[in-house]
């Protein structure tokens, strides 16, 4: 993966008691980057959310 300059950011921010919010253009590495992040855990997104749902 390319390191991304917010990288290190939001991992300073996890697990604060806070929501971070990726907003931004399309194509520019958004869910990349949480899927890093996150690797091994489950990621919602717009795309998988009715999984998630009950």
């Amino acid at each position: 993966m390319i390191h991304r300059i917010l990288e290190n950011t939001v991992r300073d921010k996890l697990n604060t008691g806070k929501a971070i919010i990726l907003t931004g253009a399309g194509q520019v590495g958004k869910t990349t980057l949480v899927k890093e992040l996150f690797k091994g855990s489950s990621v919602v997104s717009p795309d998988n959310m009715e999984e998630f749902l009950l």
